[in-house]
């Protein structure tokens, strides 16, 4: 697996200066727990005052069920929420990422599943977000390549989202502490030649 370099935009000047997007991208599956992110965003929006939801906007773009969305519009004040129930092409989907300020990823409940999502995530060069963390693999790729912050922690969730949400109104978007040699190692073209490399020598042992 691994990002296309091609397909994303990695230049800060796409993320938007009008909302602090909050996206995530991707199928929403029964068993992923969708409270801990909920919780976090209610404390992050009491935390940044009356203006704050103003300049909101939280985006949930794939397949989401009836359940989910019937969830979501419970719990997420529906003029900053945006949900797109249906699957969306991969062009339109990469500018959505490449737009946002937060890229957000629950766990799945399923040790050492990653998402292809996740490795788009990673080569927009966007801080993530993971609330409930996998407390596994995830986890340590995103501690791995300081990507973000991934925690089970609401309030820790919550000020991740303020300290991102301040930088992004300082200097028109957050503050991104990315090992850029870590995440050009996740791109598909370095994940083809290792396993490329991988094969030759399995085959002249």
């Amino acid at each position: 697996n691994g990002y296309d370099p091609d397909k994303l935009d990695q230049s800060v000047k796409k993320i938007d200066k009008k909302y602090f997007n909050i996206t995530y991208a991707g199928r929403i599956y029964p068993d992923q727990n969708m409270e801990p992110f909920v919780l976090a965003l209610r404390r992050f929006i009491e935390q940044i005052g009356p203006s704050g939801p103003s300049l909101l906007r939280i985006n949930f773009h794939g397949i989401v069920d009836s359940e989910a969305f019937t969830y979501l519009k419970k719990t997420i004040p529906n003029e900053i929420l945006h949900v797109e129930k249906e699957r969306i092409p991969s062009d339109e989907m990469y500018d959505k990422i490449s737009t946002s300020s937060i890229l957000f990823i629950m766990s799945y409940n399923k040790p050492g599943v990653y998402s292809g999502k996740l490795m788009d995530y990673v080569g927009s060069y966007r801080n993530i977000l993971m609330i409930p963390s996998d407390d596994g693999v995830i986890s340590e790729f995103i501690k791995n390549g300081d990507l973000g912050l991934s925690t089970n922690d609401v309030e820790k969730a919550s000020d991740f989202l303020i300290e991102k949400f301040m930088e992004w109104k300082k200097y028109g978007q957050p503050i991104h502490h990315g090992d850029g040699e870590f995440i050009s190692k996740s791109s598909r073209k370095y994940q083809a030649a290792l396993l490329a490399n991988g094969i030759k020598e399995l085959v002249n042992r």
